[in-house]
């Protein structure tokens, strides 16, 4: 039972101290903070089981604060027989939109939502679109700009163009 619970990614995973690896060590004596590369904006749709999310927080002079997350995942299904692996063709995507604004003193501007999305897909050519039913991020040719658009329900749309900046 251990065998198959390891293939289906269901193992009881290593806890204590060396299961972590803390930002100070793995930064020690170095900068750790650098421009992106064109490669770190891309979705990398790995063919296991996987999940990715690409998110973003937002303050705006409002005083208003917001993030918005989509999360894609892959499950695939196999199974281990002593000493073969037969994967099934059993295989569930998923992609998610949550949203949550937030201001300090005008309650009527919180707001929460998290919708299952249908339709989606990721730029094949460039890795860095995602588009759905309900949702859309866009990303310039450039790396220069981000375009969200969000039609979930009356309380939660969006349409908003984010301006990346380099950290030199």
């Amino acid at each position: 039972m251990a065998r198959l619970a390891s293939v289906a990614g269901t193992a009881e995973p290593i806890y204590g101290p060396e299961a972590f690896e803390s930002v100070i060590a793995r930064t020690k004596d170095k900068n750790p903070v650098s421009d992106l590369s064109p490669e770190d904006y891309e979705w990398t749709l790995p063919e296991q089981s996987h999940v990715e999310t690409s998110t973003f927080y937002i303050t705006a002079d409002s005083g208003h604060a917001v993030m918005c997350q989509i999360i894609h995942s892959k499950v695939k299904y196999a199974a281990s027989f002593g000493n073969k692996t037969l994967t099934m063709s059993a295989l569930n995507v998923f992609a998610q939109f949550t949203c949550r604004v937030w201001h300090p003193t005008e309650t009527e501007h919180r707001a929460w939502s998290s919708t299952n999305l249908e339709g989606f897909e990721v730029d094949e050519k460039t890795k860095k679109n995602f588009t759905s039913d309900k949702v859309s991020l866009t990303l310039s040719e450039d790396l220069s700009t981000y375009t969200f658009t969000v039609s979930i329900n009356p309380k939660t749309v969006l349409d908003v163009s984010l301006s990346l900046h380099s950290c030199s």
